[in-house]
């Protein structure tokens, strides 16, 4: 048996909002992270080849953006506190508080720094 203990809960500051790493466990392939997303405020529009990822809404209102791959057409979708959002590998997606800030779960498989891919620079919304 093995057991692990590590200081996992550093605040990592982003231009639109913070996100507070959980866990990363590369040997047994998951992830978890809770994402706070300013009011008025967004990521970059990105997606992930190796990653899979479900939302859990703690507070607030989530937008997520996403580019629909055979039209290019983006379609939003608003998540409310106590719902769930999964995003399959290479969906370009963004993520929005618009009236409020929000507070997400992110459970994932391994989170790869590497395999974050940019569509977009970070922009507010109008």
């Amino acid at each position: 048996m093995k057991i692990r203990h590590k200081r996992y809960g550093a605040v990592e500051a982003k231009s639109w909002g913070n996100v507070i790493k959980i866990v990363d466990n590369e040997d047994n392939n998951y992830s978890g992270r809770i994402i706070n997303v300013n009011e008025n405020k967004q990521t970059s529009t990105h997606f992930h080849s190796k990653k899979h990822k479900t939302f859990y809404v703690l507070s607030g209102t989530l937008v997520i953006d996403i580019i629909e791959p055979d039209t290019a057409e983006v379609m939003s979708y608003e998540i409310d506190s106590e719902e769930t959002f999964e995003i399959e590998q290479n969906v370009a997606h963004r993520l929005r508080a618009v009236d409020s800030g929000a507070t997400v779960i992110e459970i994932s498989t391994y989170h790869h720094d590497s395999d974050v891919y940019r569509v977009q620079a970070i922009q507010t919304p109008a």
